[in-house]
């Protein structure tokens, strides 16, 4: 097909969906108002493709995110190594190997490895427990005091 010169990005001029229909003689301008009408046609079939892209975008990330805040699908194990005492209580391996060497956080060692029991390690996330003034003021009307 013979385009006529000033064409852009492989469209004939003026094609913007604006041409008014050409003389049926010509059978250039007849193919380009057919190229033309067949490109609008195109973009008309799903002109809400970007838009429909960027919420796979959004969708993909909100499932990211939920599987991020839910944590792992399957159930951490009673008894793991390193990972499982990041996953618990949150801290970096580096805290965690600093804590250990303190003897400050429950572990177990067999052939230079590490192991840590699940139970015991959200025993330890758990104690020390900072009481709010609402539980304070409880335990003091109960005649108890802070556990």
């Amino acid at each position: 097909m013979i385009l006529g010169a000033g064409h852009q990005a492989g469209l004939p001029p003026n094609c913007k969906g604006t041409w008014n229909k050409p003389h049926p003689s010509n059978l250039n301008n007849r193919l380009s108002y057919l190229y033309c009408t067949m490109t609008d046609i195109n973009q008309m079939i799903n002109p809400f493709q970007a838009i429909i892209e960027r919420l796979n975008g959004i969708e993909a990330a909100i499932r990211q995110f939920r599987e991020h805040v839910a944590g792992p699908a399957t159930p951490l194990p009673e008894i793991g190594g390193i990972e499982l005492a990041e996953a618990v209580t949150g801290l970096s391996r580096s805290t965690l190997y600093n804590l250990t060497s303190a003897h400050q956080i429950p572990f177990y060692k067999k052939a230079k490895k590490l192991y840590f029991k699940r139970s015991e390690l959200e025993r330890y996330v758990l104690e020390n427990k900072v009481y709010s003034q609402d539980e304070l003021r409880n335990e003091l009307r109960l005649g108890k005091g802070p556990r």
